[in-house]
């Protein structure tokens, strides 16, 4: 199997060099659990007076659902989803990183630019737009 190269971009965030790598299936992974866990707690502190039994059965539907494309959406646009997403990111190539460090250099002013570059590595580039278009199609196999 071959091994897919990420693609990577350094900025600058407050004065530090860092790189941010183009998010991959794992990185979607590890977001949805995020969103999941936060979607737990939020249940959680909703019902923390509510009957056992009900309690149980909400934690249950919480735990056994997956995130919807919208509920992943909308978490991408709130500040802590966003600090996921980059710490992700950052995780490739600064492998010490912490969520604290992260939630230290990712602000309310700086937020949406990083997360407007995170978004843009996940685009293809000219060059490899082109060339999935110029692919020829594999040939049915007998």
């Amino acid at each position: 199997m071959d091994q897919v190269t990420r693609r990577s971009i350094e900025v600058d965030i407050d004065g530090e060099k860092w790189t941010l790598s183009e998010p991959d299936y794992d990185t979607g992974v590890e977001f949805e659990k995020f969103v999941r866990a936060n979607r737990l707690a939020l249940i959680l502190e909703a019902t923390k007076d509510t009957d056992n039994l009900d309690r149980r059965e909400l934690i249950r539907d919480a735990t056994n659902t997956p995130a919807d494309p919208g509920e992943l959406a909308s978490e991408m646009q709130t500040l802590s989803g966003v600090r996921y997403l980059i710490y992700l990111s950052l995780k490739v190539t600064h492998p010490d990183i912490t969520r604290q460090k992260v939630k230290e250099l990712v602000t309310l002013d700086n937020y949406q630019e990083l997360l407007d570059i995170s978004q843009a590595l996940e685009q293809p580039d000219e060059d490899e737009a082109e060339e999935v278009k110029n692919e020829p199609e594999a040939a049915a196999s007998p």
